[in-house]
């Protein structure tokens, strides 16, 4: 609710990369099933904008997160839930959270 909408972020990336600013985006969370097909079009932006590089992290649910996110995936997503929490865990080995660094941050699985 607080965050920059994504067009003044694009013009953020733009002023800095104009300013001769090398300037990497950072896409997170990646949430399969739900927000995953959107990204290559969202790096073309950033491209065109002229971020040099790109960073992700997949969706990562620790402790109390897990909770608050299931409940609120089957309020707004009910026909895609069981389907985007299987996602979820075919990334993180059955777990909803992998707490391993670099694992934790990136996933596991096929590509």
């Amino acid at each position: 609710p607080r965050a920059s909408s994504p067009r003044d972020r694009l013009r953020a990336v733009r002023e800095l990369a104009d300013a001769g600013i090398p300037t990497m985006v950072m896409t997170a969370p990646i949430i399969p099933g739900l927000n995953d097909r959107e990204i290559p079009a969202l790096l073309e932006a950033c491209a065109n904008a002229g971020a040099i590089s790109a960073g992700w992290t997949m969706l990562r649910l620790p402790y109390q997160i897990k909770t608050l996110f299931l409940d609120w995936l089957i309020r707004n997503f009910p026909e895609k839930a069981g389907r985007i929490e299987h996602l979820i865990r075919e990334v993180r080995s059955g777990n909803l959270n992998d707490p391993r660094y670099g694992s934790r941050m990136r996933g596991e699985g096929e590509q």
